[in-house]
């Protein structure tokens, strides 16, 4: 089916835990806070506002939640998950399936352990490795050339060559690290 015409589920909301009638998550990945009132008007939502959501950069969306002067910060994300995906004691982090850090919707969530999620992220793209990490020193050239220098060149005049450690040279040659190379 062409993404287009897929159609967004229903918005379904649920009480956070430990917030209980006083703030929901959605399905759809928004948060409200709601005012009940005692007597008549008992488990009413009698007042929704719509919470922000914080977006600093490079981190995922969070809301700051606010309870009898106690304020905690939660992921929206983990808010969803928690809320509407059954309990898995083996996987405790939340994976965002498409990789959208942004998109909290409950169908773009699943449980992963975090090797699942790091594997994830690897496979789509999502981590900064070789010579797109901000700390990389060498280029895929130059570990193909530390490579097949191996057995020919001490590690350590590949160190001076190269300017890093004679450790990473060891790493590099066993297939310890640039293993995409």
């Amino acid at each position: 089916m062409h993404p287009q015409f897929i159609t967004e589920p229903p918005e379904e909301w649920k009480s956070i835990v430990g917030f209980e009638g006083w703030y929901e998550v959605s399905n759809l990945g928004r948060v409200r806070r709601v005012r009940a009132v005692a007597g008549t008007h008992a488990g009413r939502i009698l007042k929704e506002i719509t919470v922000a959501t914080c977006r600093p950069a490079r981190l995922y969306p969070f809301v700051s939640l606010s309870r009898h002067g106690h304020r905690v910060q939660r992921n929206v994300h983990r808010l969803v998950a928690e809320a509407f995906l059954e309990p898995c004691s083996l996987r405790r982090g939340v994976n965002h399936i498409n990789g959208i850090k942004k998109d909290n919707r409950l169908i773009n969530l699943e449980w992963a352990t975090s090797v699942e999620n790091m594997r994830h992220a690897s496979s789509m793209g999502l981590m900064s490795c070789g010579e797109r990490h901000g700390h990389a020193k060498l280029t895929a050239d130059d570990v193909r050339t530390i490579r097949d220098m191996r057995g020919r060149v001490s590690q350590r005049q590949l160190a001076k060559q190269f300017g890093v450690s004679h450790s990473n040279i060891g790493y590099i040659q066993r297939l310890e690290t640039w293993r995409h190379i």
